[in-house]
C-alpha cells in the first residue's frame, strides 16, 4: 500500500529528461533504454530499477514518450519521458 500512495504522488506529473546525441532530423545516435531512464529518475531522487521500466523497445528519436513503470503486480502507471538532444544550445526542461 505504501508503494501505491508513493506512485500516485509522482507518476502522473513527473517528466524525465534524458540527454542523447541526435542528428538534425531527431534520430538518436544510439538509443535511450530502461537503464538511462532509471538513471535520470535517480537524479530526481526517484529510485526505480531498470527492471521496473517496461519498454516496447529502445527510444530512438527525440520526443515525448509515455513509458509504463511497474513497481509491483498491483502498482503500475505511466511516466512521461522527454528525450532531448544534448547540445550546448539546447535547454533541458
Amino acid at each position: 500500500r505504501r508503494h501505491t500512495r508513493y506512485w500516485r504522488d509522482w507518476s502522473s506529473d513527473v517528466c524525465s529528461s534524458d540527454l542523447a546525441n541526435a542528428n538534425d532530423e531527431g534520430h538518436l545516435y544510439g538509443s535511450v533504454g530502461a537503464a538511462e531512464i532509471a538513471r535520470s529518475l535517480k537524479q530526481q531522487d526517484l529510485m526505480v530499477s531498470p527492471d521496473h521500466i517496461v519498454l516496447q523497445g529502445p527510444l530512438k528519436e527525440v520526443g515525448l514518450y509515455t513509458v509504463r513503470v511497474r513497481l509491483a503486480a498491483e502498482v503500475e502507471g505511466d511516466l512521461k519521458v522527454w528525450v532531448v538532444p544534448s547540445s550546448s544550445e539546447t535547454a533541458v526542461k
